[in-house]
Order: C-alpha cells, then sequence, then structure tokens
C-alpha cells in the first residue's frame, strides 16, 4: 500500500493541453476513480502515473519518493490495460509469471506467488489454458493476476472492463473490488461509465478538459455536485436557465420558487432537479408544489419507468418513476400532476464555471 500525491501535474501535446494543473492526495488503501468523458485527462493521467509518458511539470510522489523522471519498471506499480495485453503465445501461467520471471526471482518463490495470484483471481484450474481458449472475463483477470503478483506499492487500471458485455462488467467489477479490499491495495481506477464509479469507488475524482471538477465519496459526488458539469455528467438532470425576478425568485414548474441567498435579482441562474426527484402522480399531491402535464411518452424497463412529461404550460422535462410503487401503467396521452419538493433543487451560475448557488 502507498499514499500517492500528485502536485501541480501539466501535460500538453503540442498545442493540446492534456493536464492543467492536476493536485490530488490518493489516501493509501483506497480505491480511486478517475471519472470523466472521453478526452478529459484520465487516462493521461494514470499513465503519468505509471511512467509510461513524462510530465511537463509537477510532481507525482509514492510516499515519500519522487517518482520524477524514474523509468517504470522502477515505479512499483502494476498496471491493468483496456485491452488485456497478454502474451497470446504463453499460457496462463507464463503470464503471470512473466514479471517475476524479468526480476529472476527464485523459481520457489515464484510459483507460490503465482499460485496464490491465481487462487485470488480464481483461475487456477486454467493456469495450463492459451489466452484463445478463454473468455473475455478470464484473459482479463490474466491480465489483473498480472498486475498483482509483482506486488506493486498501486495498481492502475484503464478501463478494464469497457470490452466486457454488460452482465459480465458487474460481475467481474465485483470481483476487482473484493479483490482490492482484501489486499488493501492502492488502486487508481480509470472509467468513464458513472455507474461503475459509483458502484467501486471509495473516491471519485471527476475531469474535465485537462482539470479536476471535483474530488469526493460516491455519495458526495452524486448528491453534492459543485458545478453544473460534475451534475450533469454524474446522474441525469433537468436543466431550466431562468432569472432571478425581484422577489428573488423564479417561475418554474408552475410555482414560485425562492432561490439561493446568493442570487440577486435580474441574475441569470440555473435550477437542476434529478429525475428520480420529481413525483408524478394521477392527481394532485396535497402540500406539494407542482403543475398538471401530458405523458408523452413512456418507457418501462423492469424495475423503473422512464416518462417525458410536457407541462400545461409548455415545460418538457424527464421523471422517473418506481415501477413497483404504480398501480396502473402509464402511457402516452396520460394525464398526470408533476411535483417536486424545494429541497430536490439545486442552483448553479449559468455562467461558463456553472458553480454551485448557496
Amino acid at each position: 500500500m502507498a499514499r500517492v500525491r500528485i502536485e501541480g501535474l501539466q501535460k500538453s501535446y503540442g498545442s493540446y493541453r492534456a493536464l492543467r494543473d492536476v493536485n490530488l492526495d490518493i489516501p493509501s488503501g483506497t480505491f480511486f476513480t478517475l471519472l470523466g468523458p472521453s478526452g478529459c485527462g484520465k487516462t493521461t493521467l494514470l499513465r503519468a502515473i505509471a511512467g509510461f509518458h513524462f510530465q511537463d511539470a509537477g510532481e507525482i510522489r509514492l510516499d515519500d519518493v519522487a517518482l520524477g523522471q524514474m523509468h517504470a519498471s522502477r515505479r512499483e506499480v502494476g498496471m491493468v490495460f483496456q485491452d488485456y495485453a497478454i502474451f497470446p503465445h504463453l499460457s496462463v501461467w507464463d503470464n503471470v509469471c512473466f514479471g517475476l520471471v524479468q526480476r529472476k526471482l527464485p523459481r520457489q518463490e515464484m510459483h507460490a506467488r503465482a499460485m496464490a495470484v491465481l487462487e485470488t483471481v480464481q483461475l487456477v484450474d486454467q493456469r495450463e489454458r492459451m489466452p484463445a481458449q478463454l473468455s473475455g472475463g478470464q484473459q482479463q483477470r490474466v491480465g489483473l493476476a498480472r498486475a498483482l503478483v509483482i506486488r506493486p506499492k498501486v495498481l492502475l487500471m484503464d478501463e478494464p472492463l469497457s470490452n466486457l458485455d454488460a452482465q459480465l462488467r458487474v460481475e467481474l467489477r465485483q470481483d476487482i473490488r473484493r479483490t482490492q479490499r482484501r489486499l488493501g491495495i492502492t488502486t487508481v481506477y480509470v472509467t468513464h461509465d458513472q455507474e461503475e464509479a459509483l458502484s467501486v469507488s471509495d473516491l471519485i475524482c471527476v475531469m474535465n478538459q485537462g482539470s479536476v471538477q471535483q474530488v469526493g465519496t460516491p455519495w458526495e459526488i452524486y448528491r453534492q455536485p459543485v458545478n453544473r458539469f460534475v451534475a450533469s455528467f454524474v446522474g441525469a438532470h433537468h436543466f431550466s436557465e431562468l432569472v432571478v425576478g425581484e422577489g428573488a425568485t423564479v417561475r418554474w414548474l408552475g410555482c414560485d420558487w425562492a432561490t439561493p441567498a446568493s442570487a440577486r435579482p435580474g441574475q441569470r441562474v440555473v435550477l437542476a432537479v434529478r429525475p428520480e426527484k420529481l413525483r408524478v402522480a394521477r392527481a394532485p399531491v396535497e402540500g406539494l408544489p407542482g403543475c398538471a402535464a401530458a405523458i408523452e411518452a413512456a418507457t418501462f424497463t423492469g424495475r423503473e419507468i422512464q416518462l417525458q412529461l410536457r407541462t400545461d404550460d409548455g415545460l418538457a422535462i424527464d421523471a422517473i418513476v418506481n415501477a413497483h410503487s404504480q398501480a396502473t401503467e402509464w402511457r402516452a396521452g396520460d394525464r398526470a400532476c408533476v411535483h417536486v419538493r424545494a429541497e430536490n433543487l439545486m442552483w448553479f451560475a449559468a455562467d461558463a464555471g456553472g458553480g454551485r448557488l448557496t
């Protein structure tokens, strides 16, 4: 286990700035996920930690050791790649032992380490097979075993599940998380899948355009986004840009809503609400603000119903309702009442930064 500290990291490719003054402190033993859209800098950052390319400015520290321009082979990190990167001409056993051979470990120690890690990833019975004889999930386990067998201080994982089908992704991410907890190894995990990040992480770092937007627990990232980008990327939201009136209120969903104390009359603000926070009913709910609407589309997904509505004053809005709580099925053309509680609204500035208003 090791603590990873990143201070003022910058990386450019020509005129393109891939990383912009990145500062992070990753506690020892943490499952730390870099989350963001394609091109946001998360893989560049991961590869800088690995030593596959060097930063233009800033520092990466492993515990108290500054990695600087240290070669990747000396950094005591293990890497699991998106495309598995296992040798097709070597058996599972030889793939797993490859790093130990390079380190010239005694044969007895090599055997003990390889068997232990194959038991961890549940591949002991497949150790003599060739990669072509394995499923995609098993091949990814080989990649994980090969990274773990060298006993790295930090495990780096670059979208390791993106090539797998949906059900296998869920199963394997649970296996990875159990393995990480059992070994207590500091893990930096890259993904663009928000559900994956929320389900496995101790801490999540949301990135955009080479910059860190927010670092927090999954609960904090989801419930307390610091700006509009984080709110839009992690979970669905409905956003309405509105102008604050003289009474420090805005008109939305047929009601007047008090704005945060930091908002001023005439200021443009963005009101946000998650679709699952809307309550859709057949008739008005006493004590809850809301308005009448028509269902334009209803999609049943098993556990929930995704509704597209248009209120009588012309607002198009999406809602998600629990399918098991509904007495009857919603259909396009049905009339409904849409409600929301004030505490479920989020407020952001309408400027480019889109910071949270309080």
